[in-house]
């Protein structure tokens, strides 16, 4: 888990309030949401499927904090800044992650399918994925194996 002081960040600097109320003290803040955060995919990102490994770039829109209990005692220019730097240390950390791709891998279902020549590209506002898809011969899978091409079956009148 990162901290404010691996980005170089003091928060004393940021909210001097905090910082003369305790001093020398380790500060701890609860951060929730309104909404949970969504994704929107748009092409323009370039998104890749590069060696079973998704490649791609993020970019943050919007974040806001407000102080709802105003126990900070910032003015909102104050959160606003906050913001701004909390949107830049979460996209770098998000997009270095990204760079090296996330590996994509295919779960065993149980089943006698095999996915191939998997695709993946991102389109406005939609992911889409092909594949081929290879079903092997399920005629031993089959509780009546004989139904299927067997001579006695046909000779039944």
């Amino acid at each position: 888990m990162d901290t404010l002081i691996n980005f170089g960040i003091c928060l004393g600097d940021i909210a001097p309030g905090i910082r003369e109320k305790n001093p020398g003290k380790r500060t701890y803040i609860i951060l929730k949401t309104n909404r949970a955060p969504s994704v929107q995919f748009q092409s323009a990102n370039k998104a890749q499927l590069i060696a079973n490994r998704i490649v791609a770039k993020v970019q943050i829109e919007r974040m806001e904090f407000i102080d709802v209990d105003k126990t900070f005692g910032l003015p909102s220019e104050a959160f606003t800044n906050l913001s701004d730097l909390a949107r830049g240390i979460l996209t770098r950390a998000i997009n270095k992650r990204l760079a090296n791709g996330i590996p994509l891998t295919m779960p065993q279902l149980g089943l006698p399918i095999q996915f191939q020549n998997i695709h993946f590209q991102v389109i406005e506002h939609a992911l889409f994925i092909s594949t081929d898809v290879n079903i092997p011969s399920l005629t031993h899978y089959l509780p009546y194996q004989r139904f299927a091409g067997c001579p006695y079956y046909y000779q039944i009148s």
